[in-house]
């Protein structure tokens, strides 16, 4: 979904990409984003705990859209080549439709169950796209491993022992999550002595995905 999303979406190198929405899905697309040579532009909503963090990834610019007015400053800019939107909020994503650039695109990869109120006027006269992107192929899921790994794309992650399981699925749903507690997985925490595999379980918590993973199955 991230990787493919940002290369089937029509942005050269140089272009400007936004990012809306900085959790479990958007820091790592910034990432890829960044690496892919755009010119990367974050959108949050917590400048204090995400500004320095979203910079250190690759990021040119941070925009806090709860200080700041992001339409406006998008605006300023010329408009984006690409927004890709993360957030799951149809309300949310239907306010940045006007900063597209002329023949820009808005990637939907946030699942919303609100609608996205589009103004045909303002697409058609711009030569502007909506569109969506799911997960993929296994194929395309495999170049998002190898591209990461070529270009050391790394997730943030909180984790957790599985003892703690219940409190993270609790964290999941309840997003009380800080991005402060986030942090990089050191290899020597991935990576156990061969007898240890087989006991181990390690929980990790993405932002918005909860996944249990066998040591056994990332070891190599």
């Amino acid at each position: 979904m991230l990787l493919n999303a940002l290369r089937n979406s029509g942005a050269r190198a140089g272009d400007v990409v936004a990012i809306f929405g900085m959790g479990g899905l958007g820091h790592l697309d910034t990432q890829f984003a960044a690496k892919m040579g755009f010119d990367t532009i974050a959108i949050g909503r917590s400048r204090d705990k995400e500004e320095v963090l979203m910079k250190n990834l690759g990021v040119k610019r941070y925009i806090d859209n709860k200080s700041q007015n992001a339409v406006d400053e998008l605006n300023k800019l010329g408009g984006a080549k690409v927004i890709l939107a993360t957030v799951p909020s149809g309300k949310a994503m239907t306010e940045f439709l006007g900063v597209l650039a002329i023949n820009g695109k808005f990637v939907v990869i946030g699942a919303s169950d609100e609608p996205i109120q589009v103004p045909t006027f303002l697409m058609i006269l711009g030569r502007r796209s909506l569109v969506s992107w799911s997960s993929g192929t296994s194929i395309d899921s495999q170049d998002t491993l190898s591209f990461g790994i070529l270009s050391s794309v790394r997730s943030m992650n909180e984790v957790f022992s599985l003892e703690r399981a219940a409190e993270a699925y609790d964290l999941r749903y309840n997003f009380a999550l800080k991005c402060d507690t986030f942090r990089f997985v050191p290899k020597e925490e991935r990576f156990r002595e061969s007898e240890d595999i087989q006991k181990d379980r390690t929980i990790y918590y993405y932002g918005q995905e909860l996944l249990i993973i066998y040591l056994a199955l990332i070891c190599r």
